[in-house]
């Protein structure tokens, strides 16, 4: 009789669906299993020595691609060391989706718990969780799409016990909603802008985090 696949395998099947081709990051026990999965599911994986680092690079790819791309890291410190790369992203609003590995549920006591989501929170970032086996897809669609629809970056922490669990659904990917439209400037404000160029002796144009 076939086994069930993992919840982790289902979700990185998802991630590779939804259209993540390369996940930036440092394997730890937390993470290795979402890690691994992802690898196999086509992802190619870009290790890092530090997880600052693998913060740092993603948030640059993200910025040249607008792909949905992830980061990979282990649970307690493995956070921590990412989290001025992911205040960075977040500030600049760059859609990037960081996969953190967590303590099993209710594990308050492990040495490598800390309240993720209130620290990612205290840098700008969003938080999400997988909470059940069942909510699990989509907890991370939800997440997924925080992240290239609303343009931000999403801390997606994901516990070892969910992610090690059978899952028993149905396996095909769930739909992402649809980009929607490009925007279109007031036609009156284009014109105010041109003839603003037009008689400006020198101009100076200024674009904030994320413009290009």
């Amino acid at each position: 009789m076939k086994e069930d696949p993992t919840v982790a395998a289902v979700l990185a099947r998802d991630l590779a669906h939804y259209g993540a081709r390369r996940c930036f990051g440092l394997l730890g026990t937390a993470n290795f299993t979402i890690t691994h999965a992802l690898v196999e599911n086509g992802v190619e994986l870009i290790s890092t020595r530090h997880e600052g680092n693998a913060a740092s690079m993603a948030d640059a790819y993200a910025k040249a691609t607008q792909e949905l791309t992830l980061v990979s890291v282990h649970s307690g410190p493995g956070l921590t060391n990412a989290l001025t790369g992911i205040g960075e992203a977040a500030k600049s609003r760059t859609p990037l989706l960081v996969l953190a590995g967590d303590v099993p549920t209710g594990a308050v006591k492990s040495n490598f718990y800390v309240d993720q989501a209130e620290m990612v929170r205290s840098v700008g970032a969003v938080s999400e969780r997988i909470h059940t086996p069942a909510s699990a897809r989509e907890d991370t669609l939800r997440a997924v799409v925080r992240a290239l629809r609303d343009r931000q970056t999403v801390v997606l922490s994901l516990p070892t016990d969910v992610q090690d669990a059978p899952f028993a659904g149905k396996v095909a990917p769930l739909a992402l909603p649809p980009a929607p439209g490009p925007m279109h400037p007031d036609p009156e404000s284009v014109c105010r802008l041109a003839e603003a160029l037009a008689s400006a002796e020198r101009p100076l144009v200024l674009a904030g985090r994320g413009a290009y």
